[in-house]
């Protein structure tokens, strides 16, 4: 699914349309989601009772494997850095992911970025970044 596939997954900008395939298709991603309850307690019961209250948003995590020796990584570095609010009032780029059959409209939370090999410049031409996606609706 991931190195050899033809279809690249991709991230898309829903403000600038812009869309980034991944240079090489992550070989997995997990997404998790918080089921929220209250515990009520009462009296006369050896057991509490559940209620459901709600659920968080799906959370989805990935890493992208970066590689490239004509500016790719940084372009993609410079690309995820302008999903970033840039003050605390700005709301930040809702981005569409798409891999396979999982097309998501979300935001990103965190990333993390490892550096693993430069050119005779110091520019990265290696990086794995460490993405974490809130959905949103």
């Amino acid at each position: 699914m991931g190195v050899g596939a033809r279809v690249k997954g991709y991230l898309k900008d829903t403000q600038t349309n812009e869309v980034k395939r991944f240079l090489y298709n992550p070989t997995s991603f997990s997404d998790k989601q918080q089921i929220d309850f209250v515990i009520i307690h009462s009296p006369c019961c050896s057991y509490p009772k559940y209620q459901y209250v709600g659920t968080r948003e799906i959370q989805i995590s990935l890493d992208l494997y970066l590689r490239g020796d004509n500016g790719e990584v940084q372009d993609w570095i410079n690309w995820l850095d302008s999903l970033k609010p840039k003050s605390r009032f700005d709301t930040p780029h809702s981005i569409i992911f798409a891999f396979g059959q999982k097309a998501v409209t979300c935001v990103v939370s965190s990333i993390n970025r490892k550096f693993t090999e430069f050119d005779k410049s110091l520019n990265p031409i290696e990086a794995t970044v460490s993405l974490t996606l809130l959905e949103v609706h």
